[in-house]
């Protein structure tokens, strides 16, 4: 899998902790002057920090099918750039096309929502061959309409699926079986500031992987999921 570590936007590196940020700092001048900077690139990182702090435990919803992505969360708390948010439990949703509430309609690598011609189903390949989707799952703080929700504490974080593809595909051409891994954090960025709708978000963080499968006989569906709040497991 890609690194994107280590690589600075404006309020954050890509899916990092405050701490993870700040191995990434290099002292370049005497101790006077970069323990000062040292120690403002800490209250800098921790005041913009994105991570989960309790809950969000994803499973495999009770309706799993070639067309619906069912999952079930634990409630959530945390932090979306320096400030608080908090998800209550999802009950059996699908996160690609989801009802109002807990979770954004679900997005391609190229910016492009989960929408008309650019709607996911899965089928077998050539061959009869068994394909699969990889959806990562994150929280983040973007409003839905090219803003951040950030207007105060407890601000509304939201759960983004997002689905692996050529991030260079035309909007309505998008193909799953064009990814064969989990996107990194850079290609995560870089499908937010893609996207007319997420492209004001100011923080997000890593929840989940999920690998949406189909046999090859086109309609038994499985997933696999792997935790990864914080990106702390696979390191994307």
């Amino acid at each position: 899998m890609g690194d994107a570590k280590s690589v600075s936007q404006g309020h954050s590196s890509y899916g990092d902790t405050p701490l993870e940020n700040l191995k990434t700092f290099k002292v370049r001048e005497w101790y006077d002057q970069g323990f000062v900077k040292c120690a403002s690139r800490i209250a800098s990182d921790y005041s913009t920090r994105n991570e989960i702090t309790k809950g969000g435990v994803v499973t495999e919803g009770a309706s799993v099918d070639t067309d619906q992505l069912f999952l079930t969360t634990t409630a959530i708390t945390g932090v979306l750039n320096g400030r608080l948010f908090k998800i209550a439990l999802i009950d059996d949703e699908d996160v690609l096309w989801p009802a109002a509430g807990e979770s954004l309609r679900a997005m391609w690598a190229n910016g492009t929502l989960e929408t008309g011609s650019s709607s996911i189903t899965l089928a077998a390949g050539s061959g009869s061959a068994a394909t699969t989707a990889y959806v990562t799952v994150i929280v983040c703080n973007s409003d839905g309409s090219a803003d951040a929700d950030e207007t105060d504490d407890d601000a509304c974080g939201l759960l983004l699926a997002i689905i692996a593809c050529d991030p260079d595909s035309d909007s309505g051409s998008e193909d799953y079986t064009d990814a064969s891994d989990f996107l990194t954090s850079k290609q995560i960025q870089d499908a937010l500031d893609a996207s007319a709708e997420h492209k004001g978000t100011t923080g997000w963080v890593h929840l989940a992987e999920v690998e949406w499968k189909v046999a090859g006989d086109g309609t038994t569906v499985s997933t696999s999921i792997t935790m990864n709040r914080n990106n702390v497991v696979s390191k994307a």
